[in-house]
């Protein structure tokens, strides 16, 4: 890697790659599960801890799927933690949550991230 190369997701790594994901109330509980799952299989079979994945909310509180299913989430999302990757699970009113400082703390994230996603 050249020094002014930002490291990418695609390289081999010995560290699990940290991942957060963001998820909104209002999101499909199948969003939620297919960004989720492949990560959790995949530590799986490996045997070993490839993603290190955690889940947040905008309060910190449990959002609620479109289902009506709360999803057990670790904390409020926080800009200033690190994260290799950054994924943001959307649905309906969504754009409620979309304060100005969220907004800003998203960007400040999707920065410091290797790669940003959204589902």
């Amino acid at each position: 890697m050249t020094k002014n190369e930002k490291p990418t997701i695609f390289r081999a790594e010995r560290l699990p790659l940290k991942v957060t994901l963001l998820v909104f109330s209002g999101s499909s509980i199948m969003c939620v599960a297919s960004a989720v799952d492949p990560l959790r299989a995949a530590n799986r079979i490996a045997g070993e801890t490839l993603f290190d994945f955690r889940l947040v909310s905008v309060t910190g509180e449990a959002p609620v799927t479109t289902c009506g299913l709360p999803v057990a989430v670790s904390g409020r999302f926080d800009a200033a933690d690190t994260t290799d990757m950054l994924v943001v699970v959307a649905g309906f009113g969504t754009q409620n949550y979309a304060t100005s400082a969220l907004l800003s703390g998203l960007r400040r994230a999707a920065r410091a991230a290797r790669a940003c996603g959204g589902v």
